[in-house]
């Protein structure tokens, strides 16, 4: 049995680390929810600060999760893919209980014309360019991007890999933007040669059908961009490096750095038996598999499959 004053201290300590305990868990509580607070500035007609937070900012946040910096930085990307091209970060500072910044969004602008300018057709194809599609869109910096890399590419797939393009001729007026493309298409290049470094051993005709790529064609990076991908699929080469494309001042080289990887086969069983029809003597029997890849230095495949079965059947099977 423990003494009375015993039973008391040792009640009240008990009570006393009960209260320290759910003091901290409560404390780490409050700082694992911090509060997001924004204020809008500059804000469009029409539109106020409950709209914004509505549609941009979370409530709460756990502070493990992500930092309010970060979070606001979001909210400016998508401000300006929103339109408010202007969106900025004007203030931050950490609080007690969270994080304060001040937001300036300004104006949304939306397309009055983004015209062709001097783009040909052919290199507008499949790049979700329509002057007609964008009047009165939201401008949207990031679908701009995605139109201006697309001309690029269909560029660098004709012929004219130092092609840039940019907009000319910008003006804003009420909210609305209006601009053309300028199109600088650089020199015309072909691919005037293919050289086959290393230790394979194929015909330089064959590689060039099977990338797609001939001395003298116009210069494509879709198909030089495969060329990795291609050469993954041959069974009897490997790549020793990536392949590099050369320019100089008067002609371009494609340099490709190919080895030999063994790919042929030969498998057999042999054996004899007796021959049950002629005392003595002894019948052939087994099967073999005997497969040559680039054999003859042009990629194909010769396949031979010979089986003897007795009695004396016989079955042999050719693939070229």
């Amino acid at each position: 049995m423990f003494p009375l004053n015993t039973l008391q201290q040792h009640f009240r300590l008990i009570l006393l680390i009960t209260g320290v305990l759910l003091s901290a868990a409560t404390s780490a509580q409050k700082n694992s929810q911090r509060v997001l607070s924004v204020e809008w500035h500059s804000l469009p007609d029409g539109l106020t600060e409950a709209d914004f937070r509505k549609n941009y900012l979370p409530e709460r946040f756990t502070s493990d999760s992500a930092d309010g910096a970060s979070i606001l930085h979001r909210v400016i990307r998508q401000l300006r893919t929103d339109g408010y091209l202007c969106a900025g970060l004007d203030a931050y500072r950490r609080s007690d209980d969270g994080f304060r910044g001040e937001v300036y969004v300004g104006s949304s602008y939306a397309w009055l014309q983004l015209h062709r300018g001097n783009a040909e057709e052919s290199y507008l194809r499949g790049t979700g360019y329509r002057n007609r599609w964008l009047k009165e869109q939201v401008f949207s910096p990031e679908k701009l991007d995605r139109i201006l890399e697309s001309i690029l590419r269909n560029c660098e797939n004709t012929g004219y890999p130092f092609a840039t393009v940019r907009l000319d001729s910008v003006s804003f007026s009420g909210g609305l933007l209006e601009a053309a493309l300028r199109l600088e298409k650089g020199p015309f290049v072909r691919i005037d040669s293919v050289r086959i470094q290393g230790s394979a051993r194929i015909a330089p005709v064959y590689i060039h059908n099977y990338i797609g790529i001939q001395p003298g064609d116009p210069y494509d990076e879709r198909l030089v961009r495969r060329i990795g991908n291609r050469m993954k699929e041959l069974p009897f080469i490997t790549e020793a490096r990536g392949s590099q494309v050369v320019f100089a001042e008067k002609v371009t080289r494609l340099d490709l750095y190919l080895n030999e990887k063994k790919a042929s086969q030969f498998d057999a069983v042999i054996g004899f038996l007796p021959d049950e029809t002629r005392p003595g003597k002894l019948n052939l029997t087994g099967e073999a598999h005997l497969r040559l890849q680039n054999s003859f230095q042009r990629g194909e495949v010769v396949e031979l499959n010979w089986k003897q079965l007795p009695p004396r059947s016989q079955d042999l099977k050719l693939h070229l």
